[in-house]
């Protein structure tokens, strides 16, 4: 049925309800939309199906619905309708009053390779309304559609501007908003390949990585440095380390080709520390400028913080208590490929959490700071 016919019969079945004064209409505008709005998903393969639902939101109760219509297209080259249906508690009959009252008029369920038809009202509007089911407002499922997948490749899932209808009781069609569905059952595509290598000189830090951020103040704990050369030249380039404006050591990077990457491990004496515990130090690598280079701001790089702390404070905060203890114990008998792992429950330094560890830590215990 088109929408012309529709209208009629809403007409005609309005002409039973004596006329009243109109209320307001609010401002809330209903949507009718597809369900779920993309389907894309390559596992979706020829010879299976997928489905989709019509639903409708946002209907205000006055002047509410008395009937619905539409027309939902796509690309019958992708995919091939196979089956509308109402389902069970429905938008235009939640209850089931109507269809027990045989007072439910499907007008047309229609199914077609390329699009699917839907109009639903009432035969008795004015006996619906007495029993509560005209206006209808709100939000629910119009119908649930089945489509086999025929080929790879994407469709929209559209709804006729012309053919969607939405009317009350007085065969009034109301303002509506259409939002549409789209499937998509191709590949995805590879990731572009990475750029080649910039035409020049381009040396990098493109990774700085301590072993915690909190650390102890007896420690010679690694940090460990990515260097990488972005250019187009083999390139030999110093790296050095630091806490805050503080040198923790330099290496040598030699004849690394274009782009390679080369890790490099410093240690750092958190001894050289222990008067200034607790305060966040921001670990950086720098490249030195090679030959050549004008893209210098990547040659340094920032991380951090990191926190010196007392021999056994684990958590940071400023003591050696009970809550260190427990996290440690925690982490008991791991090693640094366990997912306990703890490298502050390592206090001896063999990489593994042991009872010695355990001895060490109690000894600590009570210690705060200053």
């Amino acid at each position: 049925m088109n929408k012309t016919m529709l209208l009629v019969v809403l007409l005609l079945l309005s002409m039973t309800t004596p006329l009243a004064i109109m209320p307001a209409y609010s401002a809330t505008i209903p949507v009718v939309f597809v369900d779920p709005a993309s389907v894309v998903d390559e596992t979706k393969t020829p010879g299976g199906n997928t489905i989709v639902y019509v639903k409708i939101a946002d209907v205000p109760a006055s002047p509410g619905v008395a009937g619905v219509q539409f027309r939902l297209a796509w690309n019958s080259t992708v995919l091939i309708g196979s089956k509308i249906e109402i389902p069970t508690a429905h938008f235009m009959d939640p209850a089931g009053v109507e269809t027990a009252e045989g007072n439910l008029w499907t007008i047309t369920k229609k199914i077609q390779p390329g699009y699917a038809e839907y109009a639903v009202t009432y035969y008795d509007v004015p006996a619906a309304k007495g029993r509560g089911t005209v206006p209808r407002s709100g939000n629910g499922t119009l119908a649930k559609i089945t489509l086999n997948i025929t080929s790879v490749g994407s469709t929209g899932l559209s709804l006729s501007e012309g053919d969607t209808i939405i009317a009350d009781e007085t065969a009034t069609p109301l303002d509506r908003t259409l939002q549409n569905g789209f499937f998509d059952n191709r590949p995805a595509a590879p990731p572009p390949p990475p750029p080649p290598p910039a035409e020049g000189h381009d040396v990098a830090v493109v990774n700085v990585e301590p072993a915690s951020p909190i650390i102890y103040d007896d420690w010679a704990v690694n940090i460990s440095v990515m260097a990488m050369n972005n250019g187009s030249f083999t390139e030999s380039f110093t790296v050095t380390a630091y806490y805050d404006s503080n040198t923790i050591g330099a290496k040598n990077v030699t004849n690394l080709l274009p782009g390679e990457n080369t890790t490099l491990v410093f240690t750092w004496n958190t001894s050289e520390t222990t008067q200034d515990l607790y305060i966040p130090y921001n670990i950086r690598a720098e490249a030195s400028t090679v030959a050549g280079e004008t893209e210098t701001a990547n040659n340094l790089l920032v991380d951090g913080p990191v926190t010196v702390v007392i021999r056994g404070d684990s958590n940071g905060d400023q003591a050696v208590n009970i809550l260190d203890i427990i996290a440690i114990s925690n982490a008991f008998s791991s090693t640094p490929e366990s997912p306990r792992w703890s490298i502050l429950g390592d206090l001896d330094g063999n990489g593994r959490i042991t009872v010695n560890d355990l001895i060490l830590i109690a000894r600590s215990f009570g210690q705060k700071w200053p």
